[in-house]
């Protein structure tokens, strides 16, 4: 309540102590929780499966793969290897020997190739273990019925 003093101001009248009204809350409170704590578990599943994807692929067991690449007459050569079905690719260094780290476990077809030419070898990787494919033979040149097919 408010008394107007000889100016005309107008002071609060502070004889009863000061009393806050809340306001009260506009629509359907215990539908606002609810809906708020839907929102908070529907968030939380979405970080918790992003969390066990990214666990699952930190875990995921991997293995190595090495060799070495020779041409028809057992000299070595310079290729690409690859892993078919992954990003995994790498070069052999000058006497033909590779090697590839991070396979996934299971079996694996390595493709050694030699510009256009290609080997291919089935491998069985297992887990923190390395796989020899020993020699593979890549031609470094197309046979002469073939080039006449």
């Amino acid at each position: 309540m408010l008394k107007k003093d000889d100016n005309q101001t107008a002071i609060p009248d502070l004889s009863k102590g000061f009393v806050y009204n809340e306001p009260k809350p506009e629509g359907n409170t215990k539908l606002r929780l609810i809906l708020i704590a839907v929102i908070g578990v529907l968030f939380l599943l979405v970080l918790l499966r992003l969390g066990q994807s990214s666990l699952r692929t930190n875990l995921q067991a991997t293995g190595s793969i090495n060799g070495y690449a020779v041409n028809e007459i057992g000299m070595p050569i310079r290729v690409e290897v690859m892993v078919y079905g992954t990003d995994i690719l790498v070069m052999s260094d000058e006497i033909g020997y590779f090697e590839i780290d991070g396979v996934p476990v299971g079996e694996r077809s390595v493709i050694v190739a030699f510009g256009y030419i290609a080997s291919e070898v089935i491998v069985e990787v297992a887990a923190n273990d390395e796989t020899s494919v020993g020699h593979v033979t890549v031609p470094v040149s197309l046979h002469e019925e073939l080039m006449n097919y």
